[in-house]
């Protein structure tokens, strides 16, 4: 989570989010698909096994399903 957090401050993320205002969701997913992208690769590279960001991406996934008020907080991420 931390690795995916500063991805999106390493990107500039922060900056482009704030000139979008709800208009495309698909750019949000963008965004996110790339900071879990530059965000593993940190983790790799860091000395960490990929399989752990896998897992944590795979729990949100099921905390999606079972509680209904994370969706609104994970709605934007990708798959």
């Amino acid at each position: 989570v931390v690795a995916h957090e500063l991805a999106h401050l390493a990107k500039g993320h922060i900056f482009k989010s704030m000139k979008v205002q709800d208009v495309d969701l698909l750019f949000t997913r963008q965004l996110e698909y790339e900071a879990d992208v530059v965000g593993a690769s940190a983790l790799v590279r860091a000395g960490y096994p990929k399989k752990d960001m896998y897992d944590m991406l795979m729990m949100l996934g099921e905390l999606d399903k079972e509680y209904p008020a994370a969706a609104k907080l994970l709605g934007d991420h990708a798959d």
